[in-house]
């Protein structure tokens, strides 16, 4: 499974919208999907989930999830990091749900009214007690929520060593992320990563590098100022050879079809996207989409 790990800028973003569909990624944050109307296919990991109206969806920290559209859709999406309610901080670093999704979850009267409640309180201005009170009301929603679910343990240890690798990746793109050079930067057998990747993200480390500088060309070639072989260095790869090949085969087309077509795009006033759309693109922060 290809996959981008998204590291989130802000510790909660909220919106109601009508597009779920997004590429396969993760984070490190809770994603909560509340169905208002329409019907949205989901997936994590191997699992599909079919998103019906009045339907709830969770996704925990360091999972890997997409969604499709299957028709019309309208939703309330929540996406906060752990730690905003720490009383069940444990609960996201220890355990997963064995079904992300709640069916009919929105029936329960309260746990919608707390959603509604974050939703209006997002779009006010903040005040000494606006904090107090969205964190009441996302206990309210959590403890409602999770009361209805089953759990299953994880390795908190395992979880938090991916998240060390996976911002470690990110954030040395440019540099060397030879698995011992990665390896040697954080102190971690270069067995463990390996064991790490294909138990927790069934890919291997060289896949998800590759992945990780593919994404991070394609956003430098949007911007129109690089060329092919700019974007290919700036994102990492060492030879024009290995960029060709690992981009034709994450985005079926070569760099140079790649950028021609968005500058078609531009020309005729549309934009494109690359496999993972950037944070912008995505978050309509609080507001309403008509």
């Amino acid at each position: 499974m290809k996959f981008f790990y998204e590291k989130r800028p802000v510790p909660l973003q909220i919106h109601y919208g009508r597009d779920l569909s997004y590429d396969a990624h993760m984070h490190d944050h809770i994603e909560l999907v509340g169905m208002l109307k329409g019907e949205a296919a989901a997936f994590v990991d191997s699992r599909e989930y079919r998103l019906q109206e009045g339907d709830v969806f969770i996704v925990f920290p360091n999972q890997i999830h997409r969604y499709e559209k299957v028709e019309e859709e309208y939703y309330m999406i929540f996406i906060f990091q752990p730690d905003l309610t720490e009383e069940f901080s444990q609960v996201f670093q220890r355990m997963v749900p064995e079904d992300a999704l709640i069916k009919g979850g929105m029936g329960d009267r309260k746990l919608k009214q707390a959603m509604e409640n974050i939703m209006e309180l997002a779009q006010k201005e903040t005040d000494m007690f606006s904090g107090a009170e969205m964190k009441g009301n996302f206990l309210i929603l959590l403890g409602r929520l999770l009361a209805r679910m089953r759990l299953q343990g994880t390795s908190a240890a395992d979880t938090q060593t991916l998240r060390q690798i996976l911002n470690y990746c990110v954030e040395h793109v440019e540099d060397d992320l030879r698995l011992e050079a990665v390896s040697a930067g954080l102190h971690i057998s270069g067995s463990y990563i390996s064991h790490l990747f294909v138990e927790k993200l069934h890919m291997t480390f060289g896949e998800y590098v590759r992945t990780l500088r593919v994404s991070r060309a394609c956003r430098l070639l949007q911007d129109g100022r690089r060329t092919v072989t700019e974007a290919a260095y700036e994102a990492g790869f060492n030879s024009l050879r290995s960029f060709d090949r690992a981009f034709a085969k994450q985005m079926k087309m070569t760099p140079v079809e790649y950028k021609r077509k968005l500058a078609d795009g531009r020309d005729k006033g549309m934009g494109m996207t690359d496999p993972i759309r950037s944070d912008f693109a995505r978050m309509n922060f609080t507001k309403e989409i008509k």
